[in-house]
This record gives C-alpha cells, structure tokens and sequence, in this order.
C-alpha cells in the first residue's frame, strides 16, 4: 500500500471514528489503542464482558457501513 492510500484510510477513519458518540470512541480506544480486553472494560463502565462484547460489535459494525461510502 502506497503512502498517498495510507493517508486517505486514515483521514477516513478519523472522519467517520468522529461520527461516533463519545463512549462509542472511548471503548474502541480502550480496546484497539490501549489494548484492554473486554472484561477490563466491562469492569471499568461496571457492566458484563458480554455488554461490551454486544457493544463493540455494534460499533465495528457502524463504522463499517460509515467507511463503505468512501472509495479508496
């Protein structure tokens, strides 16, 4: 992958990742950037692992369909 494509994924990303509510942001930091697992996180907001479980695939799955409008 070229730099000029790495460059257009990440400015997508940034653009949809802002189209996320705050603690839809949060859980994916926590996840994907600081690397804690769902029973961390579930711990952390005081609900089950299978809440966040439940909720990081409804996240992955909006940003999914946010991403798909663009044409890389």
């Amino acid at each position: 992958m070229c730099i000029r494509d790495r460059n257009l994924i990440s400015e997508a990303l940034k653009k949809v990742l802002k189209q996320l509510d705050q603690d839809e942001r949060e859980l994916i930091f926590l996840i994907f950037d600081q690397n804690k697992t769902e029973v961390e996180c579930a711990e952390k907001y005081g609900k089950s692992q299978q809440f966040i479980n439940k909720k990081k695939k409804r996240i992955l799955d909006k940003l999914h369909k946010l991403l798909k409008s663009y044409q890389f």
